[in-house]
């Protein structure tokens, strides 16, 4: 229901854009380690200004929601930058999150972040046991966003009855 619903649905655009987006970073991140500026600015901007189909009310979630994946993915290169004393977030994956959060608001970005470390860890650390690798996050990211903007509201609603226990 959510893919078809999402895809076809109100907002066939943001979904068409947003993926495009997406391939692109992950596809671009797995091969370079990197994050082009012209898909998290020109996303954030295009994520900005299909918001606006929404009116007043879905701008400002769209702009709460870069915001929230920018300062909170900023939090983590600081602290990991503390405690690792070496970067550990790169700013493309930074700026993606911000990009992100244009597309599926602030508790997509939470969304996002949680699945994408999840996936992340659960592919790489087996791989990282030998030797250290560098991770390209952006392709976590970009499979929990896609996974975010699909299935948002059922996941949320599937994780909200587990913890209440309903």
């Amino acid at each position: 229901m959510g893919l078809r619903r999402t895809v076809a649905g109100p907002h066939p655009a943001r979904a068409r854009g947003g993926g495009a987006i997406l391939l692109g970073i992950a596809i671009t991140d797995a091969r370079h380690y990197l994050i082009p500026d012209e898909f998290t600015w020109g996303g954030l901007v295009l994520g900005l200004l299909l918001s606006l189909g929404g009116g007043v009310p879905g701008f400002l979630q769209a702009v709460l929601g870069a915001g929230a994946g920018l300062a909170l993915l900023s939090a983590v290169a600081v602290i990991g930058r503390w405690v690792f004393k070496e970067e550990a977030m790169g700013g493309g994956d930074i700026k993606m999150m911000a990009m992100v959060g244009s597309f599926v608001g602030w508790k997509g970005v939470l969304l996002t972040i949680f699945a994408g470390a999840l996936l992340g860890t659960l592919i790489f650390v087996p791989l990282s046991f030998k030797k250290k690798k560098l991770v390209p996050f952006g392709v976590f990211l970009a499979v929990g966003a896609a996974v975010t903007f699909l299935f948002r509201d059922t996941v949320i609603d599937w994780y909200l009855r587990f913890i209440r226990g309903s």
